[in-house]
């Protein structure tokens, strides 16, 4: 699944490119930044301008939307097995909430996490988030279990498909981006130029191996194997500010609402 935004609309796509859902959203000047799937099926989307959360069924229809005042520069969103949204603080460190909007607290490492963006939530419950020093490891009860040295480079977004590896990104606004493989020890195992130039802000790992790759204000989804062979793109909206991609399978179907599950977990009637 892939989703990419701009205000006021959002898009939920197969990997291949062909349109699940669009959605208009109210609000003027909205950047959509992070999404990922809710452990009760529901889609969780990060956005500034302000700095806030909005939870979406698959259908598009919006179920609930809040701020985040606690988030000085808004990041991508993870999800815990508990259900807890792990919103990455680009001034530094991982806001957590709930799907009620409840602020439960900040995991940050004690050398700092400026410039914290993108992560993932592997299958161990252990939280992997990428920041301008390196990319770090937490447990849900925000104990910090290590951290992946990504050198002179910068990583925006990782993800871990439990392989014992983890697969990230390596850019700058104006260089040519680069694929990187570690294991989860921090060895660097590979490496591929991507060939395009420009912060490269998603990547996530499909069922199929493919990789999947965003870079800002490119119009596409780029797809590579694990050689770094580029297999095609997905186009997008020419329009696109950022995009995220959710290496993801299908969620549960959510239920309608009866008049005694009228609650966040289902969609009106």
């Amino acid at each position: 699944i892939a989703l990419w935004g701009v205000s006021p609309q959002l898009q939920i796509l197969s990997p291949t490119g062909a349109v699940k859902v669009t959605t208009t959203v109210p609000g003027t000047g909205m950047e959509w930044l992070g999404a990922e799937l809710t452990r009760g099926g529901l889609l969780a989307t990060t956005r500034r301008f302000p700095n806030g959360i909005n939870l979406f069924g698959l259908d598009g229809l919006e179920l609930a939307t809040f701020d985040t005042p606690e988030v000085g520069g808004m990041g991508e969103v993870n999800v815990f097995a508990d259900g807890t949204l792990a919103v990455s603080d680009y001034q530094g460190g991982v806001q957590l909430y709930s799907e009620a909007g409840v602020h439960l607290g900040t995991l940050v490492a004690p050398s700092g996490m400026f410039g914290t963006f993108g992560g993932h939530v592997d299958d161990a419950d252990t939280l992997w988030v990428c920041s301008a020093s390196g990319i770090h490891r937490f447990a849900r009860d925000g104990t910090l279990l290590g951290a992946v040295a990504t050198g002179s480079f910068r990583a925006w977004d990782v993800d871990v498909p439990g392989d014992g590896t983890l697969w990230t990104t390596r850019s700058s606004i104006s260089s040519i981006g680069r694929v990187v493989r570690f294991a989860e020890d921090g060895t660097e195992l590979a490496s591929f130029t991507t060939g395009l130039t420009g912060w490269h802000y998603g990547i996530a790992v499909a069922d199929d191996g493919t990789l999947l790759v965003s870079v800002w204000q490119q119009p596409a989804l780029w797809r590579f194997d694990q050689a770094g062979n580029p297999l095609g793109s997905v186009p997008l909206a020419s329009a696109t500010v950022f995009v995220n991609v959710l290496g993801a399978p299908p969620p549960p179907v959510v239920p309608y609402c009866t008049a005694k599950t009228n609650s966040l977990g289902c969609r009106p009637a």
